[in-house]
Order: structure tokens, then C-alpha cells, then sequence
């Protein structure tokens, strides 16, 4: 069964932007499809705007599905999906992989 599924590997703040702290600045995130024993992700780096006051998210409250939703109006989901699914049926079909460094 194929699994496609975000992952937030980090969130780069500015300490204080105005009257607001640990304003989130980047966020750095994979988007990762998995099949059995294979796998292929992309990643980026997502910028985002000052959020307004009323609008603003402390840093300690903020949830993946918070970043996750903000990622998204950003980029063409669908084509990413698109291309990950076919990166991951090439790499089943040529059943290559990575092995360790032999050194």
C-alpha cells in the first residue's frame, strides 16, 4: 500500500518582529510517498509572510497541520503527487536502491 505524507523537519523564527516573538519565518519540509520497502520524497523551504496580530499563532501553540496548511496554497499539490508517484514507480521498476558505502 502506498503511503504520501508530509514532514516538518525544522521552522526557522525571527525572535521579535514588531510587538510579536518567535515569529516563524521558514519552514523546512519533505513531502514523502512510500511503498513496502521504497521511498522518494522532495523537499523544500517555504518563506512566509509577517502574519498579522490578530491573525498570529504563538510559536508554542503552532501544529504540523498549521505549517502544513500554510505550505499548501504555495504549491501545485497535485503535480508534486504526480511526480512523486511516478519517481517511486521507477525506482520499484529498476528495483535500485542505496546501498551503505562500502568504505
Amino acid at each position: 500500500m502506498r503511503t504520501t505524507y508530509w514532514k516538518i523537519n525544522k521552522l526557522e523564527v525571527i525572535p521579535e518582529e514588531g510587538s510579536l516573538t518567535e515569529v516563524i519565518q521558514y519552514a523546512y519540509y519533505q513531502r514523502i510517498v512510500e511503498e513496502g520497502q521504497y521511498s522518494t520524497f522532495i523537499e523544500g523551504k517555504m518563506l512566509f509572510p509577517t502574519p498579522e496580530s490578530l491573525s498570529f499563532i504563538p510559536y508554542a501553540d503552532i501544529t504540523e497541520a498549521d505549517i502544513i496548511s500554510w505550505i499548501l496554497p504555495n504549491m501545485n499539490l497535485e503535480q508534486v503527487d504526480l511526480f512523486l508517484n511516478q519517481k517511486l514507480d521507477s525506482i520499484i521498476l529498476e528495483s535500485t536502491y542505496f546501498p551503505p558505502l562500502p568504505f
